[in-house]
């Protein structure tokens, strides 16, 4: 029987939450780089040469025929040195729980990504095959958050080179930026990818903002003082946001249609095609609804650890049937699961260390992360892990969000 605790949030774990956002949804056009010197085939670009890659190099149709696997730590995140939530069953070696064979589940519906990921190194910001391949060097911006478009060929980041910390596109192919008039406090803010090309982000206390990657035009949203919970869905036609009052959430949809909840104790949200997963405070846990508000359940209980933390960084996977989600505290302390969107078949993804979720696979498989607390000095690095934990493989070392 699960202890349900009600819990008061304190200030801390709202920075906790703030310092761990991601955006919701990054995919890309696939690629596919070949070439023949001698009788060798280059089945990769290392990173050192990978300066010259480009968008043009790579297959248009979307196939990943010839993307090589990455191969790398091995290791299971199979074992006992951590539990998942409380409720559900007890987690069996593979992390999951027991009397489930961690197969797939949900609707089916989904939306095509291809199998790029951006990430951060110390001379700026990266973008590559999701197996760690064919990287480029996109910007120098040491600092400040960043996304990937839905087709990989935009990269929104904030540009902090002038007085003002900027909201910035840029072509990832030709190289050419375009810096909008888009002023945010926040250089670390997340970014949510709709489906026309408009991304959402944090502008000030009060207000995210909507700015365009076409023609720079920028619309305000009000949004709960200091509280920047929101997300998108995979197709990036559905974007959740907390209003003002802390307790309203709005659903807005591509048509410009709205629905309002009022959801108390709301930490973070994620989007589905059609329900929204909101992480919950008073007792932890998350819950799922439908658009309309209806067939409210929760799904994911309290932590089993004693971090005394809560639940964020939630993402649905671009086939709609699996979340991903963090147990969070102080002092960069993250932990990783995915499970179905019913809760079912949930998996530990992390061995040992914190780990700090950067986007799904485009095919839904598994979980790009980075591995190791940078806040405690631990070296980092990208990582991929299947969704029962398994096939850990090592991408880009040194890589950070």
């Amino acid at each position: 029987m699960t202890d349900e605790r009600d819990i008061e949030i304190p200030d801390s774990w709202l920075d906790v939450l703030r310092r761990h956002r991601v955006a919701a949804t990054v995919a890309a056009t696939a690629i596919l780089v070949s070439a023949v010197v001698g009788s060798l085939w280059l089945i990769g670009v290392l990173r050192d040469d990978a300066e010259s890659a480009s968008l043009e190099e790579l297959v248009p149709d979307g196939s990943t025929s010839g993307v090589p696997t990455a191969t790398g730590d091995a290791t299971s995140a199979a074992g006992s040195d951590g539990q998942g939530p409380s409720d559900g069953g007890d987690s069996d070696a593979a992390g999951g729980l027991d009397g489930d064979d961690g197969s797939g589940g949900g609707s089916g519906a989904g939306v095509t990504q291809a199998p790029f990921v951006a990430y951060r190194l110390d001379d700026g910001v990266w973008v590559a095959r999701e197996d760690g391949t064919a990287a480029k060097l996109v910007t120098g911006e040491k600092v400040g958050g960043f996304s990937l478009s839905a087709d990989g060929r935009s990269l929104a980041h904030v540009d902090t080179s002038g007085k003002n910390a900027v909201v910035a596109f840029k072509d990832v192919a030709s190289g050419n930026v375009s810096v909008t008039g888009l002023v945010t406090k926040y250089p670390n803010t997340a970014f949510a990818w709709l489906a026309n090309g408009d991304v959402v982000c944090v502008k000030d206390d009060s207000h995210l903002a909507k700015v365009s990657s076409s023609d720079g035009a920028i619309a305000e949203i009000p949004m709960a003082a200091e509280r920047p919970v929101f997300g998108a869905s995979p197709d990036g036609e559905t974007l959740a946001f907390l209003g003002p009052d802390d307790r309203t959430l709005t659903l807005r949809f591509e048509d410009g249609s709205t629905r309002t909840h009022v959801v108390d104790g709301l930490l973070d949200v994620a989007v589905g095609y059609d329900r929204v997963f909101l992480s919950l405070a008073g007792p932890v846990r998350i819950e799922s609804m439908r658009f309309d508000g209806s067939g409210r359940e929760r799904i994911v209980g309290l932590p089993k650890s004693e971090m005394d933390g809560v639940w964020g960084e939630l993402q649905v996977s671009p086939a709609g049937d699996r979340i991903v989600f963090s147990e969070l505290s102080d002092d960069g302390y993250s932990r990783t699961y995915a499970a179905r969107v019913d809760g079912g078949g949930m998996r530990r993804l992390w061995v040992r260390r914190d780990t700090y979720t950067v986007r799904w696979l485009s095919d839904s498989s598994g979980v790009l992360f980075i591995e190791g607390n940078a806040w405690q000095g631990e070296p980092t690095k990208l990582m991929s892990v299947g969704v029962d934990g398994t096939g850990r493989s090592v991408l880009v070392e040194d890589a950070r969000r």
